[in-house]
């Protein structure tokens, strides 16, 4: 008897099988469930909607032991950049990095080749306002130096930069270790010519 009274009476105080247990007396009750669930799933959404497109991760195989930074020259270092070396099954450049390669005098040149290549990508960017991973988005690990239209955008990039290295006239740099001032193409120029021949980026 005592446990049934308990019951009717636990009934009575908390409103439990009456009538006046109606959906809008639910609701209130659980007002402020309701609204806490609301900012979660605003929540949920706009996490939801950044990066609508992210970027791609492109996968590519490591660097192999035996390989060797290269010696290049300033537009085929360019080239290395943007397309890698297809003859070695090389990925672009300019997703490796400096600890890849096995030895010192490798990580060396990998470093000053890359902050030559890093100079030039500030300056197309700065003279044509594109965005910053421009080069990654177009130039990807997956293209093919026979992408004749990517070949055709590094050359017109590479245009624009002939004015970083020292005094030009009409596209040659005049190299001046040499006394009768023989014109050379500023392609043609080494990467350690290049980054000793630099103009300061606030002189330019």
């Amino acid at each position: 008897m005592e446990v049934k009274e308990s019951i009717t009476k636990a009934f009575e105080e908390y409103g439990i099988g009456q009538p006046q247990v109606t959906k809008q007396w639910t609701t209130r009750q659980f007002e402020g469930v309701y609204k806490k669930l609301e900012k979660l799933q605003n929540l949920v959404t706009q996490s939801s909607s950044v990066n609508v497109n992210p970027p791609t991760l492109q996968l590519r195989s490591s660097l192999p032991v035996t390989y060797k930074m290269p010696a290049l020259k300033f537009k085929t270092g360019w080239s290395y950049w943007l397309f890698g070396d297809q003859s070695n099954n090389i990925a672009p450049f300019q997703c490796l990095k400096a600890t890849e390669f096995s030895s010192k005098t490798c990580k060396s040149n990998f470093r000053s080749y890359r902050n030559v290549m890093l100079r030039v990508k500030k300056e197309i960017i700065k003279k044509t306002g594109l965005p910053k991973d421009i080069f990654r988005n177009e130039f990807k690990a997956t293209n093919v130096v026979t992408n004749l239209e990517n070949v055709k955008k590094a050359d017109e990039y590479f245009d624009l930069v002939s004015d970083v290295v020292g005094k030009a006239k009409n596209g040659n740099y005049v190299s001046r270790t040499e006394r009768t001032y023989k014109s050379k193409p500023i392609g043609e120029l080494s990467i350690s010519t290049v980054r000793r021949r630099m103009i300061p980026e606030t002189l330019v």
